[in-house]
């Protein structure tokens, strides 16, 4: 065996324990570790036709082993993060921490805190507009921390590390936080997104942010209710697709002005500060991880392999945060998404033959139908439904983007330096924007919604049908 397949392989056994003991069936990770071993050690004992496998199989069984050992991460993990935890719910009490993330403003302003003093953990804190709040600054607080109720409860505590919920407290205290690059990098997302508010009509400046920079905040009810319908949602949740522009952008700026390798390592940097001012969702983080890697293969003389690069964006996130693979529902779907892209993509083109055409439309249709068909069942056991229509406003709005996207990051490039300049940038956007704004509005009214209920077997099934699919059309 390899030493990429060494790895690959660990690593998917590593995750699969964290993933069982996360959901608690911790007991069954042993089990099934010590099954598959007495099943490959029979194997190779009784059938004289496996000898050219034995080494393989050996060691693979071999790594099986890291199976019960993600289990104890993941307890290890947890445990020690409860030793921290000293939060007294539903006694009024004064709170004192320092704010961890971008207050998101809509009709409240809702920040995270680390508390600080007699008390230990994060808490979520709901307050009215009154005053802007920025990361780092620090709060007194009086008023009743309660625990979030479920179902949201269990996906905050997980996924988030929020342990309880503030509302309206009494502010007794408010120091400004200490400059750092974060809270920076969070400033300069603020002004960007100004820039939007000045010189865009509302839905198109809130729709600009968010497939930019993935900000949510300022969308109407209408809005979200129509992306909702139309399938659109996934736009503003940046994603490998959106990251890919930025690399491609930011490589071929730099190229301009330093070697290919120079320019490589300075987007680097650019992309992590982008990482750090979108608050470091999920997605972000793993299109970054993809996007860093897959570009660093060719500049270090190295050649791409896609399951790798998927298998260690996991690893480092389950490592930072085991919980995101069993309670994170934008990870799932990022992760999934991408494995269409990247497996189901080729094996659709050969089915269909769906190359070329104007604008490459028939490779966006084959490219989101691959991703809608990996993701469908998480979409639907999240939301309970799925639409059969969203396929076609996605490959419509898709052929979009990537000139939307540039206009809205020149508005922010050029605004420091002629407003005037912006505006016209602004103007010349409003005719994409207005379009997908449209499509979405359209495809709203004529979404057709059904409500199927999954159970285990079929989504196994599924899985297993579309593997096959992929096994035997990519390379045809």
């Amino acid at each position: 065996m390899f030493l990429h397949d060494k790895f690959f392989y660990a690593s998917c056994f590593f995750l699969l324990g964290i993933y069982v003991k996360s959901i608690g069936r911790g007991e069954a990770v042993l089990e099934l570790t010590i099954i598959l071993i007495i099943l490959t050690l029979i194997a190779v004992l009784l059938f004289p036709g496996l000898e050219t496998k034995r080494t393989w199989l050996l060691t693979f069984s071999c790594l099986a082993l890291l199976a019960p050992v993600g289990a104890m991460f993941y307890t290890w993990k947890q445990n020690k993060e409860m030793i921290t935890i000293q939060i007294p719910f539903g006694q009024k009490q004064i709170w004192r921490g320092k704010i961890i993330n971008n207050p998101e403003r809509g009709a409240l302003q809702t920040i995270n805190i680390k508390l600080e003093e007699q008390h230990e953990g994060n808490i979520k804190v709901n307050l009215q507009n009154d005053e802007e709040y920025e990361y780092g600054d620090v709060l007194e607080l009086e008023g009743v921390v309660k625990k979030i109720p479920k179902p949201y409860g269990s996906y905050y505590e997980k996924k988030e590390q929020i342990l309880g919920e503030l509302s309206f407290p009494k502010i007794k205290k408010f120091e400004k936080g200490d400059v750092s690059v974060k809270k920076t990098l969070f400033h300069i997302r603020n002004r960007a997104i100004r820039v939007f508010q000045k010189t865009l009509p509302y839905n198109e400046s809130a729709f600009m942010s968010g497939i930019t920079l993935g900000a949510k905040e300022e969308f109407s009810k209408t809005l979200k209710d129509d992306m909702k319908k139309s399938g659109t949602t996934h736009l503003v949740a940046l994603s490998g697709y959106n990251i890919t522009i930025l690399i491609t952008a930011l490589l071929a700026g730099l190229g301009t002005i330093w070697r290919k390798r120079t320019a490589f390592f300075v987007a680097i940097l650019g992309i992590i500060a982008f990482v750090i001012m979108t608050g470091g969702e999920s997605s972000v983080m793993r299109a970054a991880i993809m996007g860093i890697a897959v570009n660093m293969a060719p500049i270090m003389g190295r050649v791409y392999a896609p399951r790798n690069i998927i298998m260690l964006s996991a690893l480092v996130m389950a490592l930072q945060n085991p919980n995101i693979l069993a309670f994170d529902v934008g990870f799932q779907l990022s992760f999934l998404a991408l494995l269409g892209i990247v497996y189901l993509f080729p094996a659709i083109q050969n089915i269909t033959n769906l190359r070329g055409g104007f604008l490459r439309w028939k490779e966006n249709a084959a490219m989101t139908l691959s991703a809608q068909l990996m993701v469908a069942p998480i979409l639907i056991q999240t939301f309970e439904k799925i639409s059969l229509t969203s396929l076609i406003s996605n490959i419509l709005i898709m052929e979009l983007i990537p000139t939307t996207m540039a206009l809205g990051f020149l508005q922010i490039a050029t605004h420091q330096v002629s407003q005037n300049l912006a505006q016209i940038l602004a103007w010349l956007s409003l005719l994409p924007l207005k379009t997908e704004l449209g499509i979405i509005s359209l495809f709203s009214n004529l979404s057709v919604e059904i409500h199927p209920r999954l159970t285990l077997p079929f989504i196994i099934g599924y899985y297993a049908l579309l593997a096959r699919v992929i096994h035997k059309w990519k390379k045809s």
